[in-house]
């Protein structure tokens, strides 16, 4: 199942991580002189304005020796490099588990989300650029393949991923492409509508050879601290639980509570006093993805799943309620 998801906007401050500077100094690159403290935070990662992140994946981008340098570096990175989001992981009992923090907190660093979404005897993880890095390729080569590698070495026995989709354009040198195969351990698809991995449904349930279940829920709940910290809107907290929930079909209040380590009193309450609702907001949600979906050439059909409909017709006629045209008049009037 090809599987698109809206572009992520965002203007604060990013953190990138160790990851990122490791693989900025593996081209020759000091990103220091851009971050705005040059000492690592103790969560591992400098703090960038987004222009100053785009200018350090554009720098990584022009000195990589070849187009497959993300994934090759992708597929050797440790996950502690990506901060307590990799550490996280890491102490998760199996792999699903594992899958469900990197995509609870990779918000947090640089922008970037990810989703999973089972489809049947498969589980889809795609991943979504942020703005600063929406034209920077390599960074989906990175995290996919380092995906790829983390169920590889983390499960026992390793687990494969199944295929690899990107949206980048195939590289003209024939070994060039044999890099990606390498590196992600996989069939790779070049010119997709996403960037996406997929496994097997029944691997989520593989444990992980890291485990740990003494070390895991102090390790969630710093990563839950940190990701608080980092967004201390609840409008935008909430909107991020409901975009990854949907998939799964419409959220309630007490499920998104329940994600935010809150009640659902209290949820009520903080979007009261935003002059907002939740069902306002789910509402509004899924309004402005159909629109960032479909300017992605997303199929109409993957739209209602993604959105929570339980069938297309529904989401054609939420898409007229809100916009007053049909999801085809509204691409013909674009174009």
């Amino acid at each position: 199942m090809s599987t698109g998801y809206a572009k992520v906007t965002t203007q604060r401050p990013l953190r990138i991580p160790r990851m990122l500077i490791a693989a900025a100094r593996d081209v020759g690159f000091d990103p220091l002189p851009l971050a705005e403290d040059t000492d690592c935070s103790p969560e591992g990662y400098l703090v960038m304005e987004p222009s100053a992140a785009r200018h350090l994946l554009a720098e990584v981008a022009a000195r990589a020796p070849d187009d497959a340098f993300g994934a090759s570096f992708g597929a050797r990175v440790s996950p502690e490099l990506f901060g307590v989001v990799g550490l996280a992981a890491m102490s998760a009992e199996g792999l699903g588990d594992a899958l469900a923090r990197l995509a609870r907190y990779k918000v947090m660093l640089t922008g970037d989300r990810m989703m999973v979404a089972p489809s049947g005897s498969e589980v889809v993880v795609i991943l979504v650029r942020g703005e600063a890095t929406r034209d920077a390729s390599w960074i989906a080569d990175l995290e996919l393949a380092f995906l790829a590698a983390f169920a590889r070495t983390m499960t026992r026995p390793p687990i494969a991923a199944l295929r690899a989709s990107l949206e980048r354009s195939k590289p003209e040198v024939g070994s060039v492409s044999a890099k990606y195969e390498e590196a992600f351990g996989c069939p790779v698809t070049f010119d997709a509508s996403n960037d996406s991995i997929v496994f097997d449904v029944a691997s989520l349930d593989a444990p992980l050879v890291s485990s740990n279940r003494g070390l895991s829920p102090l390790l969630d709940g710093h990563a839950d601290r940190e990701l608080a910290r980092w967004s201390d809107d609840w409008r935008e907290r909430v909107r991020d639980a409901i975009v990854r929930a949907l998939p799964s079909g419409v959220p309630s209040i007490h499920s998104v509570a329940r994600v935010l380590a809150t009640s659902s009193r209290t949820l009520q309450r903080e979007l009261a006093a935003r002059e907002t609702s939740f069902s306002e907001l789910v509402e509004h949600t899924r309004r402005d993805l159909a629109v960032e979906y479909l300017a992605r050439d997303v199929q109409a059909d993957e739209i209602a799943f993604l959105l929570g409909f339980a069938r297309p017709s529904s989401f054609y006629r939420a898409f007229q309620r809100w916009h007053g045209v049909t999801p085809r008049e509204h691409i013909r009037r674009k174009h």
